[in-house]
């Protein structure tokens, strides 16, 4: 799940995060920012989304998708 309060500012590359409780910012790319905005949805659901958007096979897509989100939970973006 997203943490509450975390401020998105959306530039060409990515996506930035800002938590104003922590002071930690952390900037996504494309990809880590696409999984971001689906960071509630179940991490399968995520997966079949990026492989559809982004071409690549579902193995690839769930594997990046863990990735992001184990260090989105490691950096206090998600609870």
């Amino acid at each position: 799940m997203r943490k509450r309060g975390v401020s998105e500012t959306p530039f060409p590359e990515g996506l930035l995060l800002y938590d104003p409780e922590t002071g930690k910012s952390f900037v996504l790319n494309e990809t880590a920012a696409f999984i971001w905005e689906r960071a509630d949805s179940d991490p399968e659901d995520i997966a079949r989304a990026l492989a559809a958007e982004y071409e690549v096979s579902f193995e690839e897509a769930l594997k990046d998708v863990r990735e992001v989100i184990e260090r989105l939970r490691e950096e206090g973006f998600l609870v």
